[in-house]
């Protein structure tokens, strides 16, 4: 018989925490794709920017939903691991998400000037171009540290995020 190892028992702070960040990750996506869809509903060819503004933001506030499901569900799944390694790696994958988080965040208010730009395409391009160049400049450094703590805690990636813009 192979030896399996020790198993811990599960630590019940990282068990707590995950589910209480779970939840509260899962309503909030919920409620923000909710918002999103009444939002769409009265937004129409007369509708003022705010309403164009709110789609936005709701939609993003079930971005912010699902990452925090995603910190919740890495928490919950480190609650058996024990070591520096694996908890530094998880911090790290935490706060990596969290700048993608903040990325996608700024990087979709920054695209929100396409309202304004009008048929000209010089500052159609420049708008998609600012907005990507602030994703990838907060995004990367995101990035890279997800993957240094996929390494330290020898996790997968639990949530992914892909961006293209096309001229």
């Amino acid at each position: 018989m192979e030896n399996q190892g020790v198993q811990h028992r599960p630590n019940v702070l990282f068990n707590l925490a995950g589910l209480v960040l779970i939840v509260a990750g899962l309503g909030l996506l919920l409620y923000g794709v909710a918002r999103a869809f009444m939002a769409v509903a009265g937004a129409g060819p007369g509708s003022s920017t705010n309403d164009l503004f709110l789609v936005v933001d709701n939609f993003l506030l079930a971005i912010w939903g699902s990452l925090i499901f995603t910190f919740g569900r890495y928490l919950w799944r480190g609650a058996r691991r024990r070591g520096f390694r694996d908890r530094f790696g998880r911090l790290l994958i935490i706060v990596g998400y969290g700048l993608i988080g903040i990325a996608v965040t700024v990087g979709f208010h920054s695209a929100t000037d396409l309202w304004f730009t009008g048929p000209d395409e010089d500052a159609l391009h420049a708008v998609v171009i600012r907005s990507m160049v602030i994703i990838a400049v907060i995004g990367f450094p995101g990035s890279a540290l997800c993957a240094i703590g996929f390494r330290l805690a020898r996790e997968e990636a639990l949530a992914h995020f892909e961006a293209k813009a096309g001229f």
